[in-house]
């Protein structure tokens, strides 16, 4: 040997290959286990509510914070008149 420091192959690659997919793996899984979290967050609060409007409000609200933006509207498609309404609007210049 030559002293020189190189790594040796393994399966697939190097190991700083086999390192790299290991993070990507871990970072894979703790962004499914955040999103599981959250869509259990949303169950839990959902479940509580009895009425359509403050459960579509809810889902409004947890969407826009989940996407980090300032303001969010729910439309509906009216399947009888081909209209498109909003149901739940955030934010100033609330109108239907």
């Amino acid at each position: 040997m030559d002293g020189s420091s190189q790594q040796e192959p393994v399966a697939g690659g190097s190991k700083v290959e086999a390192k790299r997919r290991k993070r990507a793996r871990i970072a894979a899984m703790d962004e499914k286990l955040i999103r599981a979290e959250m869509l259990l967050s949303v169950s839990r609060e959902v479940s509580g509510i009895e009425n359509l409007d403050d459960i579509l409000e809810k889902l409004v609200e947890f969407t826009s914070r989940e996407t980090n933006c300032e303001r969010a509207t729910l439309f509906l498609n009216d399947d009888q008149t081909g209209e498109l309404y909003s149901r739940v609007a955030q934010g100033e210049n609330r109108r239907e």
